[in-house]
């Protein structure tokens, strides 16, 4: 049995373009009676519009899957809303007022489509999807909305429920004028994020990811520790040479629990391939989508990533079982 490491990915609160996107870019023109601006998006296939608004902080990288998915038969647009990535970006705070954004986003659609068309949209994109709906709903078939409250019960709970108060006081914080400073700090360390993550390379299941600020060499080896004591060890423990898997203490504690090490080559990631290729679903199906408040939603909802990947998604390596699947077929064989 065989553990591999990815390394300790940091993850700040925006999205990284890497890798291939199956997608088209195009450059639309889009202007408002306000404000004239340039939006860019990136649109897959053809057929009946399904327009899809990012999040904060978001562009629209963040659906590039979705532009694969459903650019099978429609034509599926995802644009850079107002000042994120390369479309414009207007210094007048009123060139942001939510009539000018909705604005935008009809715009947009009637460059594309004189038909009624599906609005799909994110956080902040869902804040302005539900904007847009009750503006224009006859431009509407359908509307879907991903992690934004209705914002009718979400005013009413921020000006009577206290707990929703507490939990939206972050929004206050990019508002304020000391925002920049704060979240500056110390190398942006309030918004920092890495992961350690360990999977199974036989099984492919992802034993564990730990979220915290920092991978320090002690919080590896009680981690491995733990996983031991629920798994058994490994024979081999495959990792990156990042100081958190090369320090004199885990390298002793491994010795001690008699694991061999299979470090990679430095510089090259593609001997670690089975974890590099779960690095990437990671990050695009849960990284790349998700805007975290704190560490703690964050650890909650990388839990819940991980639990999915293990208990629900097929794998293609393991003729299309998921990883506890193959994992309980084996086990009953062997």
């Amino acid at each position: 049995m065989e553990w591999g490491i990815l390394s300790a990915m940091d993850r700040r609160f925006y999205c990284e373009t890497s890798g291939n996107v199956c997608v088209l870019l195009h450059d639309g023109a889009v202007g408002t009676d306000l404000v004239g601006v340039r939006l860019h998006y990136a649109q897959a296939g053809s057929g009946k519009l399904m327009l899809f608004l990012h999040g904060f902080p978001e562009f629209w990288y963040a659906w590039r899957s979705q532009l694969e998915e459903f650019g099978r038969d429609h034509l599926a647009v995802a644009p850079d809303l107002r000042s994120y990535n390369l479309s414009d970006r207007p210094q007048d705070v009123k060139a942001y007022r939510a009539k000018v954004l909705i604005e935008d986003v009809r715009q947009l659609a009637a460059q594309l489509t004189s038909k009624r068309f599906v609005l799909v949209g994110h956080d902040w994109g869902g804040a302005l999807a539900w904007a847009f709906a009750a503006a224009h709903p006859q431009l509407l078939e359908r509307l879907v909305i991903v992690n934004a409250p209705h914002p009718v019960p979400f005013a009413r709970d921020l000006a009577h429920d206290e707990a929703q108060q507490q939990a939206s006081r972050y929004m206050n914080l990019f508002r304020d004028a000391k925002a920049e400073r704060v979240l500056s700090e110390n190398g942006y360390a309030r918004l920092l994020l890495k992961c350690l993550t360990i999977i199974d390379e036989f099984t492919r299941e992802c034993l564990a990811i730990d979220v915290a600020g920092s991978i320090r060499s002690k919080r590896v080896i009680e981690i491995l520790a733990r996983l031991i004591s629920a798994h058994g060890a490994p024979r081999y423990l495959r990792s990156d040479n990042g100081p958190e898997f090369v320090s004199h203490a885990i390298l002793e504690w491994l010795a001690g629990e008699r694991i061999e090490t299979a470090l990679i080559d430095p510089g090259k990631p593609w001997q670690n391939g089975t974890d590099e290729s779960f690095n990437g679903k990671f990050r695009d199906e849960c990284l790349s989508i998700e805007w975290f408040r704190s560490r703690a939603e964050a650890r909650v909802v990388i839990e819940t990533w991980r639990r999915h990947y293990n208990h629900v998604r097929p794998h293609s390596t393991l003729k299309d079982l998921t990883p506890i699947e193959f994992k309980t077929r084996y086990d009953s064989t062997h």
